[in-house]
C-alpha cells in the first residue's frame, strides 16, 4: 500500500511526462533536472570528482520527496576512492 493512501494502489505505467531533479540539501543551490517520457528508459551515472586518498569513503543519501516535502523513499550511495590506475 503507498504512504498515505487508504486502500491498495495498484502500479502502472505512467501516462505522463516526469521530470526528476537531484538538489543539494542544504540551501538547495546546485541541481540537475532530467525529464522523462512515459515508457523511457533514462539511465543516470552517478560520477563522484575527488581528490582523496584510496580508501575514503563517501556517503550520498538519494531520497524521493513530494513537493511539500513528504519523504517516500530513498536510497543510499557509498562511494570509495580507488587508485588512479583501478579504472574500467
Amino acid at each position: 500500500m503507498l504512504r498515505g493512501i487508504p486502500r491498495a494502489t495498484p502500479l502502472r505505467p505512467a501516462e505522463q511526462q516526469a521530470r526528476f531533479e537531484l538538489v543539494t540539501a542544504d540551501g538547495r543551490d546546485q541541481s540537475m533536472g532530467v525529464g522523462i517520457q512515459p515508457g523511457e528508459h533514462v539511465p543516470v551515472i552517478f560520477v563522484v570528482d575527488s581528490t582523496g586518498e584510496p580508501g575514503e569513503v563517501h556517503t550520498f543519501d538519494i531520497m524521493q520527496q513530494t513537493r511539500d516535502g513528504l519523504v517516500l523513499g530513498g536510497a543510499r550511495v557509498i562511494a570509495v576512492d580507488v587508485p588512479e590506475w583501478h579504472c574500467c
